[in-house]
């Protein structure tokens, strides 16, 4: 299926409309707006559609081809062969004799018309240009020749140059009428003789991005920078680990890492160029712990044993959904053989602490009895594919007394001192 974009009062557009319907050719018709917002043939899915920013385009399952009288495009894509396609208005309403319509230059006849039919009050015919009869009308020879309607030229491939290439060509539609006389009419292309230039393809510069979740980046390209130095229109398309999308500028999500993006460019006269760009998406932002909990917060009876302690931390990544955590440190608010801890053995020599684990620590149920109670702190760092890491710490308390003494220590206390 088709697809033609236009916009209702584009004459072009009407003009494709009209060829469409000679070939018994269907389109799905899409409306670009030229006014509107500054123009809507301007907005960038429209450019990934025509780089040109015209209308109309026509999209099939070839490359682009835009704004291309679409008779001759369906031709030569169907033959090989290379059409002028005229759109004539008999004058004052009269009919004319189809088969006397002939294509001229100074007198000169280039061909005569072919595949006639009246559409919408016009009259459309085709002519087959071949390299003999260009080459018979300009006094050369040429090798190839091809129909850009697009820029309103005629390419021609020579073994020797016009005298004056840059001129432009008057070419003449003639024929009878069916109710006597004749008609005439006129209009002008330019002849450009030469071998096809290749075109220049830049796909950009070398970009590195932030990864934004953990399929990777969205990643921007734009190829606008390439050129041609004939002028010819340009196709885009673009390869890598997306696979391969069109457009002069276009976007695509790539994962972590390093990756060769590759630009080719299309004159449509046989010429192509390529070029590379490099693309990193990187992580350079830590992960974050949420949160942390442990399975004992406190520790008691103070019996000066040690206490099997698992830590959970709750940690997020905008990149990685796999990241390591370990405990990294431990301290206290307490000497290991301290006053008024009791002198038992082994506490007086053995470590208060002792990391088991990735998340499990060994604490000594012990505190100073002349002090408000033992803190310990338990540093926490969990690291990304990266090697980016962040750190949380918490803690764990061997209380003075237990809560649920503390009224009764408390009236004590009130009384020895009476």
């Amino acid at each position: 299926m088709l697809k033609l974009y236009g916009y209702w009062r584009s004459s072009a557009a009407y003009r494709v409309r009209v060829a469409l319907n000679h070939k018994g050719l269907d389109a799905e018709l899409l409306s670009v707006h030229l006014v509107k917002d500054g123009g809507e043939q301007h907005r960038a899915e429209y450019a990934n559609i025509n780089p040109q920013e015209l209308v109309p385009a026509l999209i099939d399952l070839d490359p682009d081809v835009f704004e291309v009288a679409v008779t001759s495009y369906r031709e030569q894509e169907m033959s090989g062969e290379q059409y002028l396609t005229a759109y004539i208005e008999p004058p004052d309403g009269a009919e004319i004799d189809s088969n006397t319509v002939i294509l001229s230059v100074n007198g000169t006849i280039l061909a005569t018309a072919e595949s006639p039919a009246i559409l919408d009050n016009l009259l459309v015919v085709q002519f087959k240009l071949t390299p003999d009869n260009v080459g018979d009308i300009l006094g050369i020879e040429v090798i190839n020749v091809k129909v850009d309607e697009q820029h309103n030229r005629i390419v021609v491939e020579a073994t020797t140059a016009l005298a004056q290439p840059t001129d432009l060509i008057e070419l003449t539609v003639s024929g009878d009428l069916m109710s006597g006389g004749n008609f005439i009419g006129t209009d002008a292309v330019r002849v450009i003789p030469r071998s096809n230039q290749s075109p220049l393809a830049v796909a950009g510069s070398d970009q590195t991005v932030e990864c934004a979740s953990p399929a990777g980046a969205l990643v921007y390209l734009d190829g606008s920078g390439s050129t041609d130095p004939d002028g010819d229109p340009l196709s885009f398309t673009w390869t890598g680990p997306f696979g391969m999308l069109t457009g002069k500028a276009v976007s695509a999500t790539l994962p972590m890492g390093t990756h060769n993006i590759t630009l080719t460019v299309d004159d449509y006269m046989g010429g192509t160029a390529s070029d590379t760009t490099l693309v990193t998406v990187h992580d350079t932002m830590r992960p974050t712990i949420k949160s942390m909990r442990s399975s004992s917060n406190v520790l008691w009876p103070p019996n000066h044993r040690m206490v099997p302690v698992t830590l959970f931390p709750s940690v997020s990544d905008t990149c990685h959904a796999a990241r390591s955590c370990s405990i990294s440190g431990v301290s206290s608010n307490e000497l290991v053989n301290g006053v008024g801890d009791g002198d038992t053995a082994p506490d007086w020599t053995a470590p208060d602490w002792e990391i088991t684990g990735d998340l499990t620590v060994n604490l000594r149920a012990e505190r100073s009895g002349k002090r408000s109670g033992r803190v310990y702190t338990i540093t926490v760092q969990c690291t990304d594919a990266f090697a980016n890491n962040t750190t949380k710490t918490m803690t764990v308390t061997v209380p003075h007394y237990k809560e649920k003494f503390k009224d009764l220590i408390e009236w004590i206390k009130h009384h020895k001192r009476k």
